[in-house]
């Protein structure tokens, strides 16, 4: 900004130097060598108002011959007992005191006349305004327009970016479905596609967990199903010894932690896999099925299980899930 001002300033000086010295050479081509000073009375200004110019008080000339002025515009510098030197000159005030004057002296040794042009400088800083604002507005106004543009893009992209980062907030912890992208920008939807990528392989990593725990479950059920029956027919020889008995004993309760390890497999792997949506559940209701699934499994031990239940309200829950939590706690 301020080079481009520097670059103005002094082009506007040398456009209007220019004009100051082809105004006074063409005063100085005009007869007025043998002109009286004392019979001219200057221009009636009255008759011509129509078509003086609003610059015309700020530009004037004075026309001397041997140190007497011939003539002069009424408008003008204080110059009164000053005589400048040829060039380019300046003066601090005009007659009332408020402006200041560039002047150009033009000497004619052979006529004796000597041509002085003068003007406001308030004509080049007005044009040193209007070319800076010519170029500085424009630039203003578009980096105004472009940080709007910008604003308004960001803030467009920034909302569409925080409804997607709601919708995952507000998800559940086993939702992995796909993110609607249809209106999303193409700017975000490289982000979404990695979403989706990471959410389809989280997926299958599941999906392979819980069908190995599965599996595994169930091909350890049988291998342990097997040893039970030959502990216990083991148990029920007749030469088995008492130190016998009690390893064979031993080794049943062993099988009965890793069957019920197994069963917690199998719970672990149902619950993984179980994607019900909570509803009301009567826990009294819960709690009844599984004694009687229970059962048999109290009767083995010789215990007799009494239920004294309350009937309460419903509760917010997935059935099958609180029926695995009665059931490891009535088994522990």
């Amino acid at each position: 900004g301020g080079l481009a001002l520097a670059f103005i300033y002094h082009e506007v000086d040398e456009v209007y130097d220019a004009t100051l010295v082809q105004f006074s050479r063409s005063l100085a081509s005009m007869p007025i060598g043998d002109a009286n000073p004392e019979s001219y009375a200057g221009l009636d200004r009255s008759k011509d108002a129509e078509l003086a110019h609003r610059y015309e008080r700020k530009i004037s000339y004075r026309i001397l011959k041997d140190g007497q002025v011939i003539t002069a515009s009424a408008e003008g510098p204080a110059m009164e007992g000053i005589y400048l030197p040829p060039g380019f000159s300046k003066l601090h005030h005009d007659k009332k005191g408020r402006h200041e004057w560039r002047v150009y002296t033009l000497l004619d040794e052979k006529s004796g006349l000597a041509i002085e042009v003068a003007e406001k400088y308030d004509i080049r800083r007005e044009l040193t305004f209007q070319l800076l604002s010519s170029l500085v507005l424009p630039g203003i106004l578009f980096i105004i327009s472009s940080i709007v543009a910008i604003w308004w893009a960001t803030g467009s992209s920034l909302k569409v970016l925080a409804r997607v980062s709601g919708e995952v907030g507000a998800r559940a912890a086993e939702d992995l479905s796909s993110i609607d992208d249809r209106d999303i920008p193409i700017e975000i939807k490289p982000l979404t596609h990695a979403l989706n990528d990471l959410f389809a392989r989280i997926e299958t990593s599941f999906l392979r967990e819980r069908e190995f725990t599965d599996n595994a479950a169930h091909e350890l059920r049988t291998p342990l199903a097997a040893i039970k029956a030959q502990v216990q027919a083991l148990q029920r020889s007749e030469n088995l010894s008492a130190a016998g008995q009690e390893g064979f004993a031993n080794l049943l309760a062993a099988v009965d932690r890793a069957a019920a390890m197994t069963d917690a497999l199998l719970s672990f792997a149902r619950l993984q896999g179980d994607r019900s949506d909570a509803a009301p559940v009567l826990m009294a209701d819960i709690v009844r099925q599984e004694i009687q699934a229970l059962a048999g499994f109290a009767a083995a031990r010789q215990v007799r299980i009494t239920p004294a239940l309350e009937e309460v309200p419903p509760i917010q829950g997935v059935p099958h899930a609180l029926g695995l939590m009665v059931r490891k706690i009535g088994r522990a």
